[in-house]
């Protein structure tokens, strides 16, 4: 089943190949196999979080990039300062990703 969106797999393949590495190094550099990987390019399957990481560090990129997040606004009352520390998080991928709704927005499900 091909996912809709193959956005991360795309990068990794744009990325990987600007690097100049087949996919067997980049999958041995990481852990993988190339069947695991190819399958990541293709959009049959998605990278286990924990592999961002090392993908980011391999390929010399941001985890926003090759996630395709763009710099987008993602707290409800815009504070700078917490923007700034989730998206320091999310660049390291390091840290867990912790999500705040606001009271009124759940019951819209």
């Amino acid at each position: 089943m091909k996912m809709k969106h193959n956005c991360i797999g795309d990068k990794i393949s744009e990325y990987r190949q600007n690097k100049g590495l087949t996919q067997e190094e980049l999958a041995g550099k990481i852990g993988v196999t190339p069947q695991a990987l190819s399958k990541w390019e293709r959009g049959q399957s998605l990278p286990d979080v924990g592999f961002l990481a090392g993908l980011c560090n391999i390929l010399g990129c941001r985890a926003d990039d090759l996630l395709g997040i763009t710099a987008a606004k993602i707290t409800e009352n815009d504070d700078e300062k917490a923007q700034g520390e989730i998206w320091a998080n999310l660049r390291n991928c390091m840290e867990p990703l912790e999500l705040t709704f606001g009271k009124d927005f759940v019951p819209t499900f």
